[in-house]
């Protein structure tokens, strides 16, 4: 007597026949195949469409090749595609066929952060005008409370400047591309943002976003960065959609 399965149990065990190469007879054999290629199709152009540098970069073909590797072992683990690839760029670290390629990761990741920037909360953000009325030796020893939307990326690429040079009408600057790059994303309305960053402020940034206060934060710069302005940082950070509160 055949056990009955449930729902989920059913959904578990036809993902995984997806994923693997499942026997049956001929006629239901040809009928999954083309159900089965039809997933994997969809799945690689969603893919591609959130990794577009990457696929720019090796190209469409061997793109197809690295997305259906990462698939038949990571499918996606919610019904839409706004957020595929979670693990994509871990994903090029190892494989084989990319691991000779670092930036490809890395690249990988800053558009994945992107993706993750544009699909966050929406919440409102402190305005120069806000900022006015605090009292500054109280707002010294606060804490920032960034956007859900912001993400700070550091590389030992240029990875933004690639990212930078596979946009429409923009071309490389240099062919270098093992310079450290530090890149900010937010999103200011309705477009994702990514401005690069010196060493200085992203380190400012990174410390504030951690949870240190907006002294420390300042304080802990100087330090490392010398010639660092606090005054110049404060201004852009107030400047942009960054902040939702204090504490």
């Amino acid at each position: 007597m055949l056990k009955e399965l449930s729902i989920t149990d059913w959904q578990n065990q036809f993902s995984s026949s997806i994923q693997k190469n499942i026997e049956c007879e001929a006629s239901e054999q040809s009928r999954f195949s083309i159900y089965k290629n039809n997933v994997f199709h969809s799945l690689t152009q969603a893919l591609s469409a959130q990794f577009p540098v990457c696929t720019q970069l090796v190209g469409e073909d061997f793109f197809k090749g690295c997305s259906k590797a990462y698939l038949s072992n990571q499918l996606p683990d919610r019904a839409d595609m706004i957020l595929i690839g979670r693990t994509f760029s871990d994903f090029l670290k190892e494989f084989e066929h990319t691991k000779n390629m670092p930036y490809l990761a890395q690249v990988a990741n800053l558009e994945y952060s992107r993706a993750l920037s544009l699909h966050s909360e929406d919440l409102n953000c402190i305005s120069h005008k806000d900022l006015a009325s605090m009292d500054i030796a109280i707002l010294q020893q606060q804490s920032l409370i960034f956007h859900p939307s912001v993400h700070l990326v550091q590389s030992e690429f240029s990875i933004f400047s690639i990212w930078k040079g596979h946009q429409p009408n923009q071309k490389m600057e240099s062919s270098v591309i093992n310079i450290p790059e530090a890149t900010l994303i937010f999103r200011d309305e309705f477009r994702v943002a990514c401005i690069e960053l010196d060493q200085a402020t992203f380190n400012c940034l990174s410390l504030w976003k951690a949870g240190q206060s907006l002294i420390e934060g300042i304080q802990n710069t100087i330090e490392t960065f010398p010639e660092f302005n606090p005054t110049e940082v404060i201004e852009f950070t107030f400047s942009n959609p960054l902040i939702t509160t204090v504490k």
